[in-house]
């Protein structure tokens, strides 16, 4: 029976730490010490620049605001959905993602998205699509992602992307 714990299994393995940070320093004896006297510590080369922070990445919203029917495209259900308080924004954007994938009709599966602004605006939701007209009208081929479909509706609606958040 495999009985590591789950610390076990995330701890760094000391080996690859080992092997992975270089030296800082090296050992130099002076000409002049005799046996047995301790080395002084030189460094190897001198301190590499410190680069400068990189930008605060953006932050989820803390909750969905409620759906406004332009956010969602032609031929998608969301079946009454609302943002549920107790949920977070990203449980709730998971949830109703999930729950628009069911509007997908493509036969190489069923995928929903949803953007969501930084303040928590649904700016679009949207399914994988065929890129033409389907030979087989039933379950089409998948070829444009539910991801790009709504980034295109926000470019038609107008709404910027940055800093959103895709479910």
């Amino acid at each position: 029976p495999n009985s590591v714990s789950r610390a076990q299994r995330s701890a760094p393995n000391p080996r690859m730490v080992a092997e992975a940070a270089p030296p800082a320093t090296s050992i130099m004896a002076d000409e002049g010490s005799a046996a047995g006297e301790a080395a002084v510590p030189t460094p190897n080369e001198p301190p590499a620049a410190v680069p400068p922070p990189s930008p605060a990445l953006p932050t989820a919203p803390s909750q969905l605001q409620h759906l406004q029917a332009e956010a969602v495209a032609d031929g998608i259900h969301v079946f009454g959905w609302e943002p549920l308080p107790e949920q977070t924004a990203d449980e709730n954007g998971m949830d109703l993602a999930l729950l628009v994938a069911r509007s997908s009709k493509c036969k190489a599966g069923s995928m929903g998205c949803l953007i969501a602004s930084s303040s928590g605006e649904v700016l679009a939701v949207h399914v994988n699509s065929p890129l033409w007209e389907p030979i087989n009208l039933k379950r089409p081929a998948s070829d444009v992602h539910a991801e790009v479909n709504a980034v295109g509706l926000c470019a038609r609606r107008g709404k910027p992307t940055e800093g959103a958040t895709v479910y």
